[in-house]
């Protein structure tokens, strides 16, 4: 061991590319997330259709207006890929308004809306008296009505949805427009 040197390890310098630049990072592509979301309709005859709009206030929109609905988490994956938006819109009902439509999921019927988005999905819900009078907000949630004119309702939606949720609501008046009265009323339903 005497007659041995110790060898002094060499740190590698990193090279920089000519012109002494440093290299660019390859910006990675952002996914969009997920999303479903629910027009629950009411109908106590004579009232008109209302549309259920959730208020809610975040520091970057302020008070704003929202169809119930969210993102796709994993666990709403395990019934299958076709049925992950489906259970996604009626777990995040669930949160929203403690209405649960989880265990029936027939009753969310997907329709079509053209110009949205394609990771944004939509479900009509036709609720009971029962339930409109049973909601519970959530904690996210500051108040709630039912909107009998469909195009107040896509208008009132429009800062929180960037105009998604807003052409899902016009789509879905052309689908009502022979059924629908366009009053301009709101309805407020109290809990028993």
């Amino acid at each position: 061991k005497k007659g041995r040197k110790k060898k002094k390890k060499k740190k590698k310098k990193k090279k920089k590319p000519s012109g002494g630049m440093p290299k660019k990072e390859k910006k990675k592509k952002k996914k969009r997330a997920k999303c479903a979301f629910i027009i629950a309709m009411l109908q106590i005859p004579p009232l008109p259709l209302g549309v259920l709009l959730l208020q809610a206030y975040k520091e970057r929109k302020g008070l704003h207006w929202q169809l119930p609905g969210g993102h796709v988490d994993k666990k709403d994956r395990k019934n299958g890929p076709h049925d992950k938006w489906r259970t996604a819109a009626a777990r995040e009902f669930w949160e929203e308004t403690q209405i649960d439509v989880r265990g029936s999921l027939f009753r969310l019927q997907e329709f079509d809306v053209p110009a949205a988005h394609e990771h944004r999905r939509y479900f009509i819900l036709s609720l009971t008296a029962h339930e409109a009078h049973s909601i519970v907000l959530s904690s996210e949630h500051v108040g709630f009505r039912f909107e009998t004119s469909l195009e107040t309702a896509a208008v009132d939606v429009q800062p929180h949805s960037g105009g998604n949720s807003t052409r899902a609501l016009r789509r879905f008046a052309e689908m009502m427009a022979p059924q629908h009265s366009v009053a301009a009323t709101t309805m407020t339903i109290r809990p028993l």
